[in-house]
């Protein structure tokens, strides 16, 4: 049976992913403090809860099931992926003389580098996402199995509320460890923060899976959202950065979740259609924007003199504007053939040939 597409949940991705583009032109910094803290509370952790919400329970082994869709709908992605962006950016060092790719690193160790980030699994640019959700469904699958299906409900929802706090708290510690150990350290550092972002993904993706059952189950989802917004917004008062995260996250899927079910028409607004629209290809702009787009763009507009004149801010913004029209550009032309769907997750067939290859079961 196919599952009709939610909407509600493309639209909280294409939000995300926008903030994601918004982010990576217009420096934090130029923001305020309360919409920037915003911004970091809701769109990573607002993926990783949707992905949760999505996860399909109804396997025979979830786990190694699991594991084998995520393999091909995210692992094979992140190799091919990882390759093309060593060679891109080699090309745009190399042959155009291109420093806008990175700010510490250039030429040759900008090459090794890349090398270094695509095998150790830490992620060239926006690709450290790919391992990190596979390991978060790894984490997801093993916590369902032996826990959530092992206990009755109320009994596995408490555990999840201790490991969901834990993860949080714990994480938060880690991120901090991060950036202490930044200068000398900066590889140990990134596996830290890599460790930090498997942790916060696998709670907030648990959140999603529990968020699910509620729905399922017809509990009214709006006192939940707003009860989590109060909580956020106390948070933010008291400076409890973490906390301000979970809430905040939590309340902004909720509320969304609701708000479509109740208002349908919604989703056929001519300005919430765009945003769908970048929901269900928020992965392909993930991506293409910041390994391929935005270093040639920035590249372009820095020789440019009326651009280089402008405020920062103003900068920013064009940028912004720049990249997710060229991406979404991009991304429409790549969808029409099959090999980069399949690359993206999305084409059955070329998936099908390869998992019969990759995963042949024997026959009896």
């Amino acid at each position: 049976m196919i599952r009709e597409r939610d909407a509600s949940l493309d639209f909280i991705k294409g939000i995300c992913i926008l903030i994601v583009v918004l982010c990576h032109c217009v420096p934090y910094e130029m923001f305020p403090a309360f919409i920037s803290d915003t911004f970091e509370a809701c769109f990573l952790r607002s993926f990783f809860c949707v992905s949760g919400y999505l996860y399909y329970t109804k396997r025979k082994n979830p786990l190694n099931d699991t594991l084998k869709s995520k393999f091909l709908s995210l692992i094979i992605p992140y190799i091919f992926f990882s390759i093309f962006a060593i060679i891109w950016h080699a090309v745009l060092t190399f042959g155009f003389g291109c420093r806008e790719i990175s700010d510490s690193y250039y030429g040759i160790n900008l090459l090794y580098r890349d090398i270094f980030c695509a095998v150790s699994g830490i992620g060239i640019g926006t690709l450290w996402f790919l391992p990190v959700l596979f390991l978060t469904y790894a984490i997801m699958s093993i916590y369902i199995k032996y826990i959530h299906n092992k206990l009755k409900l109320i009994y596995a929802v408490a555990i999840w509320v201790i490991v969901f706090i834990a993860l949080n708290f714990i994480g938060d510690y880690l991120k901090n460890i991060s950036e202490q150990i930044e200068g000398n350290y900066s590889i140990l550092s990134k596996y830290v923060f890599l460790v930090y972002r498997v942790m916060y993904g696998s709670a907030f993706a648990l959140a999603g899976f529990y968020i699910r059952i509620l729905k399922e189950k017809n509990i009214c989802m709006l006192p939940v959202g707003l009860s989590f917004l109060c909580l956020s917004i106390f948070a933010h008062i008291f400076d409890k950065i973490v906390c301000f995260n979970i809430f905040t996250c939590l309340c902004t899927v909720i509320l969304i979740l609701w708000g479509f079910k109740k208002f349908k028409s919604l989703n056929q607004s001519k300005i919430i259609k765009p945003i769908i629209y970048c929901g269900k290809n928020s992965l392909s702009i993930m991506i293409y924007h910041y390994i391929f787009l935005l270093p040639i763009e920035q590249m372009i507009l820095n020789k440019i003199y009326l651009f280089s004149s402008l405020h920062t801010y103003i900068q920013g913004w064009l940028l912004f504007a720049l990249n997710i029209i060229t991406t979404i550009i991009m991304t429409c032309f790549l969808n029409k053939f099959d090999i980069f769907n399949f690359f993206m997750g999305k084409s059955g067939k070329y998936k099908e040939i390869l998992q019969n290859k990759l995963f042949k079961e024997k026959v009896s």
